[in-house]
């Protein structure tokens, strides 16, 4: 009732709207094709899982954030047949100084529905030899807006590169 009273009605309601729509996507797996950092253009694969409200269509995009270190700027990127459909094609947007990949849905119906597994691969991604935490690696879409980070129990990142 304070909260209320603190809020008034309006509030209250914006409150209640802003808060059920921070979601995070789970299950997140974040795995490279080789481990070694001195290979130019590696090819990461995001996995991940949308939650019941976390339906992706066309016009909506998912965002990849690899740590610092990372050099996204040659990325591009594909969807694998893992949950996506609807003739999904695959143009980039990478923000080099965030080390961050946009991956937009574009073409025909592409789509993910809500609580599906999707998996996309990025290549020409590369780093420098080290052992990276796994909270520098991270995943948002459209619809589950919260970034999530490959947790122990929920999600994985094959974080190790040599040189």
């Amino acid at each position: 009732m304070a909260l209320l009273a603190l809020l008034g009605v309006v509030g209250l309601a914006a409150y209640v709207v802003a808060t059920a729509r921070a979601s995070s996507v789970t299950a997140v797996h974040f795995t490279p094709d080789t481990f070694v950092s001195a290979s130019p253009g590696a090819t990461w694969t995001i996995d991940f899982t949308t939650t019941g409200a976390g339906a992706l269509v066309v016009g909506n995009a998912v965002d990849v954030t690899f740590p610092a270190g990372f050099d996204v700027s040659g990325a591009s990127a594909a969807f694998t047949a893992t949950g996506f459909t609807g003739g999904c094609t695959t143009p980039v947007v990478a923000h080099p100084a965030a080390q961050t990949v946009s991956v937009p849905l574009t073409g025909g119906m592409c789509q993910l529905a809500a609580n599906t597994a999707g998996s996309i691969t990025i290549t020409g991604i590369s780093a420098i030899a080290t052992q990276y935490s796994r909270f520098g690696f991270s995943v948002s879409t459209y619809a589950d807006t919260t970034f999530t980070t490959p947790i122990d129990g929920s999600g994985s990142c094959r974080c190790s590169l040599v040189g």
